[in-house]
């Protein structure tokens, strides 16, 4: 940082030359005194700098940055991995190789900008996997625009974000929730209120109603409210338990007798 001159009791940068001792000279060009910091004394400092032998950071005139592709080419990072062109202010291969465009779909290059070029881009991204958000908008970003984007997200699977809604993926009726496991496992099939609930009909049908007779709906859930739910269910059938009785935690459940409080 520069701190070689004794201010009172501590350290602190006083000179030119403080600054060019420092790893701040060597290694990103900040080679004289400004305002109590180092900085670069423009494009002199900078061309000298690890920065620009390593990144490309070869101009600047407060801070060292790549002010063009041919700052870019003399850099290790072009050498080595292909980081030959000034794209959004850094030296890089290309667009396609960004992390912008590998989460948000901006994949093309335009006035030396990474940008959503069209769908493919954002069928590329992880927004679409995600998100559903594989659809290019008038305003140049990926967003959810038809549902069968939305069905193949792991959100339709889990919470029933199924339908392509203002650019989003949503939940917004019956249809939605039974594309769920929460419809195939507990019954949560009918939209109600936002999200998905049970209901006396979707009930039947679960592993909870076959194994432990949970058939019946109670507070927007599947759940044992009678001995003819308990009947049918393979717990009676393998273990006797075939009455509904009250457990300790104020539900109930599938017994031979009732249990104590």
């Amino acid at each position: 940082m520069g701190d070689c001159t004794a201010k009172g009791s501590r350290c602190d940068v006083g000179s030119d030359d403080d600054c060019r001792w420092s790893r701040m000279c060597v290694d990103y060009g900040a080679c004289v005194l400004r305002n109590g910091s180092c900085e670069s004394d423009g494009a002199s400092s900078c061309a000298k700098s690890e920065a620009c032998r390593l990144h490309g950071a070869c101009s600047g005139t407060d801070h060292c940055a790549p002010a063009s592709d041919a700052d870019c080419q003399r850099s290790v990072g072009c050498t080595e991995r292909g980081a030959c062109k000034l794209i959004d202010g850094q030296c890089r291969k290309s667009c396609a190789d960004s992390v912008d465009c590998k989460l948000e779909g901006r994949c093309t290059l335009e006035a030396g900008r990474c940008v959503v070029g069209d769908d493919a881009d954002c069928r590329r991204s992880a927004a679409c996997r995600e998100s559903g958000a594989c659809s290019r908008d008038p305003q140049g970003l990926c967003v959810a625009a038809r549902d069968e984007d939305c069905v193949a997200t792991s959100a339709c699977r889990s919470i029933g974000y199924c339908t392509a809604k203002d650019g989003r993926c949503a939940l917004t009726s019956d249809a939605d929730c039974a594309h769920t496991e929460s419809c195939t496992s507990y019954g949560m099939c009918s939209f109600h209120d936002g999200s998905c609930k049970a209901d006396a009909h979707s009930c039947q049908s679960t592993p909870g109603c076959k194994k432990a007779g949970r058939c019946s709906t109670s507070y927007l859930a599947c759940n044992v409210k009678s001995d003819e739910d308990c009947k049918q269910s393979e717990a009676c059938k393998l273990h006797g338990w075939c009455k509904a009785v009250h457990d300790k935690f104020g539900g109930t459940t599938c017994f031979t007798r009732e249990l104590p409080p």
